[in-house]
């Protein structure tokens, strides 16, 4: 039986980036909201310290200052670095060849055009969405990018469908190619 959908599409650095970005975002989102919130009570207390102890309002100022540096340090050079990193890994380790090309059966998808890697839909755990991509995150560290307007057969829809019903144990979808 031949794949419900066709998948292909050449990775570039803004692509990856996007992707890498959004994921960063949803594993350390919580995280970052959460050291963002303390840094903003830290910065409270230290004004309101200043404040009692009829110190230069130009302090709180600075801290405050500091404390700015600290969150965009946070939100944005670290997601970015890492991003940077991934992407010289991975176009070191594919020697230049970044075109990737997905098919969608009922109970799997395979990435590469003989299948070189081979994903039941239950190792789903999640799919995010960007402007450009489709990101379905998988057990072991596994991170699979989808163009949206990168399907030669099939559309998302049905991969979203055949995805979803893996990802809740269900049978594989009957679902004949066109």
């Amino acid at each position: 039986m031949g794949p419900v959908a066709v998948n292909r599409f050449t990775i570039t650095r803004p692509l990856f980036y996007e992707g890498m970005l959004r994921v960063t975002k949803e594993r350390l989102g919580p995280f970052m909201k959460k050291i963002l919130i303390v840094l903003a009570v830290l910065w409270a207390a230290l004004a309101a310290i200043t404040f009692f102890t009829k110190s230069s309002p130009s302090y709180a100022l600075v801290e405050l200052v500091v404390l700015v540096a600290v969150g965009i340090w946070l939100c944005v050079y670290i997601p970015r670095n890492q991003a940077k990193r991934a992407w010289k890994v991975m176009e070191s380790k594919s020697g230049g060849e970044l075109e990737r090309v997905t098919s969608f059966f009922p109970d799997r998808l395979e990435i590469g055009s003989g299948g070189e890697t081979v994903i039941p839909y239950a190792d789903v755990l999640q799919m995010l969405d960007t402007e450009h991509l489709l990101i379905l995150t998988c057990k072991e560290k596994v991170g699979v990018l989808l163009a949206r307007n990168g399907f030669e057969t099939g559309d998302i829809d049905a991969v979203r469908a055949l995805i979803k019903r893996g990802m809740e144990g269900g049978a594989p979808a009957q679902i004949e190619a066109p």
